[in-house]
Formats: structure tokens, sequence, C-alpha cells
């Protein structure tokens, strides 16, 4: 992590506790955020899911193997909607990961990016 991603996490993080949020929901966010981002990178490469039952594989391309994998979106992205609506925070999650996956939209307007 750079320089810059630290100044960027510390304002978020203090964007976050400024709207209320608790200190540790604050890093419990922030961190699901990012866990947010990385599934995405993964739908966008290696894995793929199925939207009628949620099951999702991975797939490895050395081998050409095919093997079950969590679906790690389905419980995060309701998660980290609902806990940030209880303090104001409007959260819309993307699946385009060469952006922000997860950006939130405070009460005064400004708009950040959650999965740094």
């Amino acid at each position: 992590m750079t320089r810059q991603d630290r100044i960027n996490r510390c304002r978020v993080y203090c964007a976050l506790t400024g709207a209320g949020m608790p200190e540790h929901l604050a890093i419990d966010v922030l961190s699901t955020a990012k866990r947010l981002h990385t599934w995405a990178e993964r739908l966008c490469n290696d894995t793929e899911c199925d939207d009628d039952t949620g099951q999702c594989w991975r797939h490895v391309a050395a081998t050409g193997a095919r093997y079950r994998t969590p679906n790690r979106g389905k419980t995060a992205e309701p998660w980290i909607i609902q806990t940030c609506a209880e303090y104001g925070i409007k959260v819309t999650v993307e699946g385009d990961p060469r952006g922000y996956v997860v950006k939130a939209v405070m009460e005064d307007g400004r708009e950040l990016g959650l999965d740094l």
C-alpha cells in the first residue's frame, strides 16, 4: 500500500466515522468493500456464477480443472448496503473492477470509493 493509498483510506475512514458510524464498524465496512472488489476481479478473470442457483465455479487455466467456490458477494453486498444505510450513507455496488466497485454517497453529496 502506497502512502497515497493510506491517505485515501484514512480520508474515507474519517468520513464514515464522521457520519456517526462506530470505528469498528467502519473498519469492517472498508474490509468488506475490499473483499467485494477482489470478488469482482475474480468474476472477470477466472470465476463464473450461475444466477439462478447462486453456485460459483473457479477455473484453473493451466490444467483446465473447474471446482466449486463459495459465492463471496452473496452476503457481503446486502450487508454493506444495509449497514451504511443505517447511518444515512447510500451505497452502490458495481461489477466493474477497473474503478471503485463499492461507492458511497454521503448525506452532504460527497461520493467516495470504499474499496481502497
